[in-house]
């Protein structure tokens, strides 16, 4: 009775299909990769924090099924991502501090196989011993197709004019001799200052906000310019946050801004500047003195969501 066998068949693809829709995420795929995995709030929740490369991977367990002209797509997944890269270094020496690390949310339709995964590391304190030594940038991180570029280095003075601060995803804090401005926060252009000093570095387009003031005059110098806050986590976060520069005499720290940022010596402290937050990107705050070194960068952080 080939009819009735027919219709069976149908009917028994059309269960078929109906099971597969009805399943949940963790139903339909295999899902590896990241530090923590986590789930809240109705999403399942990676978070690469190890310095390095790593992988996403995404591998259907249904290849899907076919009815009539229609084919049921079981191989693809929507998820969404935060990937916040390297903040730079603060320089020596009362100058600019170091950018916080470009910062990117956002949506990727379609995600299948494997997916390359970076996180970028902080850079490394600006060496002290050098009388004016500039912040250098923070590495890079990645996920699939996105990069965000690290946080550039702090500025600094020399003699006959200021160095500005480095490019990066947030620019480094520009230099001015006795008030260094603070570092750009995720994404943004670190503070220009008058005087001697050169200005705050470009950023990225695209990789986050306004960045951080300028330095002021005798006493005075920029803060670190602010984060981003995202709740891609479960919770809420702030991240990327610029270096805060330096200042003489000066009374005290001069604030990291809110995301990780490091904080600025004065030249009375005769410190070292403070790194920024490791896996939220900060930049790090201008050292006090020429044998103090500048605070070095936060590493970055890499964060896929999807509904389960």
């Amino acid at each position: 009775m080939p009819f009735i066998s027919t219709i069976r068949r149908n009917w028994e693809q059309e269960q078929e299909q109906k099971k597969k829709e009805s399943l949940g995420t963790l139903d339909k795929f295999d899902i590896t990769g990241g530090d923590y995995i986590y789930e809240a709030g109705g999403y399942r929740i990676h978070m690469f924090t190890t310095v390095g490369d790593h992988e996403f991977k995404v591998t259907p367990k249904f290849e899907g099924a076919k009815h009539g002209t229609f084919a049921l797509q079981d191989n693809t997944l929507d998820v969404e991502y935060l990937v916040v890269a390297g903040g730079g270094s603060g320089s020596t020496n009362i100058e600019g501090g170091g950018g916080g690390g470009g910062y990117q949310q956002g949506t990727i339709t379609n995600v299948s196989g494997t997916q390359p995964v970076t996180v970028g590391d902080g850079a490394s304190p600006s060496s002290p011993g050098s009388r004016y030594a500039s912040g250098t940038r923070g590495d890079n991180s990645v996920f699939s197709n996105i990069t965000s570029q690290g946080g550039g280095g702090g500025g600094r003075y020399r003699e006959g004019g200021g160095q500005s601060g480095g490019s990066g995803g947030g620019g480094g804090g520009g230099p001015q001799h006795h008030g260094g401005g603070g570092g750009g926060g995720a994404g943004g252009r670190g503070g220009n200052v008058p005087g001697s000093g050169g200005g705050g570095g470009g950023s990225i387009s695209g990789q986050g906000n306004p960045g951080g003031d300028g330095g002021q005059p005798a006493s005075r110098a920029g803060p670190g310019g602010p984060g981003l806050t995202s709740s891609i986590f479960g919770y809420d976060q702030t991240n990327a946050g610029g270096g805060g520069g330096s200042a003489f005499p000066g009374g005290g720290n001069f604030p990291g801004g809110p995301g990780g940022g490091g904080a600025g010596r004065s030249h009375n402290q005769q410190a070292n500047g403070i790194s920024g937050s490791s896996n939220r990107g900060g930049g790090g705050g201008s050292g006090s003195h020429y044998s103090r070194h500048g605070g070095g960068g936060g590493s970055g952080v890499v964060v896929v969501r999807y509904t389960i």
